[in-house]
């Protein structure tokens, strides 16, 4: 016998609270590596590795996922894997050595890959129920709750507080909130776990469209993925080797694009249910074109931080929307296509910085960051891709 559906306001809740832990544990470790790497006695070289095999686990986990979707349904997976990547933060907090830091940080990424799109797939069923566009909002809730994860680990390392107990206590707290917030506030799934969906026509062109819209979402989601990377790893060193600024500026240039993507996933929602997710894609495309093509052409600091900023607030409502559409394609069993699109989509974060790179190698930083601009051209083309997101038209109920 199935559990009752929770209200609305509760299935929302638990979707944000999924979103949250998600981004509280990535920014919980990340700004403590200086102190994991020296309790672990490694060097840059070999957290390198690690930090590649954390990366490679997320994409392996991300892939996996369909098969718990397809079994259990997307709340249980969800609840599990959100007390399981909470737990694995004990992994880096003890880690004593390469070995120890690299499984545990496996630990990290597979967990949080499944996590990634059971989170997703319960947003779509939210979004279902209201009959109104919400991913953006659940996505702005990630980036809030990385900027609270980082806060608190820069509050503890200058409270003096160790890696072991902070990381450890962080972990246990979120898995038990966990257990309590996602136990009865998951959406149940439109169909029965280990079902097949079957809502619409099944001939030949039918078949054919489903897995070439399922590519065309996994490029976009790659091209933003990369992009995005490219201002994570790229903007600072950018900012000072190629502009010439400060250290001071140049460590804002990040902080300035992911604010305004914050804030512009904040009210995302709206621009969707208002204009279609078609047209946000497109014209979030065009924005950040053109924010990328000023930094490419700036000479100072100031122009370089504006465009930035209009870079990161065109390229806020992309993965949400992606996600959304993804979520929304009838095939298959369920929270296939979102496990395949979010599994393109975090191939470009590991992709990107080799890419970029290998460029600047051959050419220079300027040349490299070429490279996002193109892809946002590509967004801005495959827009269309989006027009089953959430807001264009509610999700017809199935029979």
């Amino acid at each position: 016998m199935s559990s009752p559906a929770p209200t609305r306001s509760r299935a929302r809740f638990g979707v944000s609270w999924a979103f949250l832990v998600h981004a509280l544990v990535i920014g919980t470790w990340a700004p403590r590596i200086p102190a994991i790497t020296e309790r672990a006695g490694i060097d840059a070289g070999q957290l390198g590795v690690a930090l590649t095999a954390m990366a490679l686990a997320f994409v392996v986990g991300a892939r996996l996922a369909s098969w718990p979707l397809a079994r259990f349904g997307s709340g249980p997976v969800t609840r599990t894997s959100a007390i399981a990547i909470s737990l694995a933060l004990l992994g880096p907090a003890f880690a004593s050595n390469l070995p120890s830091l690299t499984a545990g940080l496996i630990a990290v990424g597979a967990a949080g890959g499944v996590l990634d799109v059971a989170m997703n797939l319960q947003a779509v069923l939210v979004e279902r129920r209201y009959a109104r566009p919400l991913m953006s909002g659940f996505h702005a809730m990630w980036s809030l709750g990385s900027m609270a994860g980082a806060l608190g680990a820069v509050g503890a390392a200058r409270g003096g507080v160790s890696v072991p107990v902070h990381l450890s206590a962080a972990g246990l707290v979120l898995a038990v909130a966990s257990w309590g917030v996602l136990r009865g506030s998951t959406e149940p799934d439109v169909i029965r776990p280990g079902s097949r969906r079957s809502d619409g026509p099944t001939d030949r062109r039918h078949r054919w469209s489903l897995p070439a819209v399922g590519l065309l979402l996994g490029v976009l989601g790659f091209s933003s993925f990369l992009a995005e990377g490219s201002a994570a790893d790229w903007s600072a060193l950018y900012l000072r080797d190629v502009v010439g600024a400060s250290a001071a500026v140049a460590s804002a240039g990040f902080a300035v694009f992911e604010g305004t993507m914050a804030v512009v996933r904040l009210g995302g929602d709206r621009l969707t249910a208002r204009f279609g997710p078609v047209t946000v894609v497109r014209s979030g495309a065009a924005l950040a074109a053109s924010g990328l093509a000023v930094v490419l052409a700036a000479r100072g600091p100031a122009w370089t931080l504006l465009g930035l900023a209009a870079f990161g607030g065109g390229l806020g409502p992309v993965v949400p929307t992606v996600f959304s559409a993804a979520g929304n394609v009838r095939a298959g069993t369920e929270g296939a296509v979102l496990s395949a699109v979010v599994t393109m989509s975090y191939i470009g974060t590991i992709l990107g910085p080799l890419a970029i790179g290998y460029t600047a190698s051959l050419a220079n930083l300027h040349v490299g960051m070429a490279i996002p601009l193109v892809l946002v051209v590509v967004i801005a083309i495959g827009a269309r891709s989006v027009s089953n997101a959430a807001g264009w038209r509610p999700a017809p109920h199935p029979t």
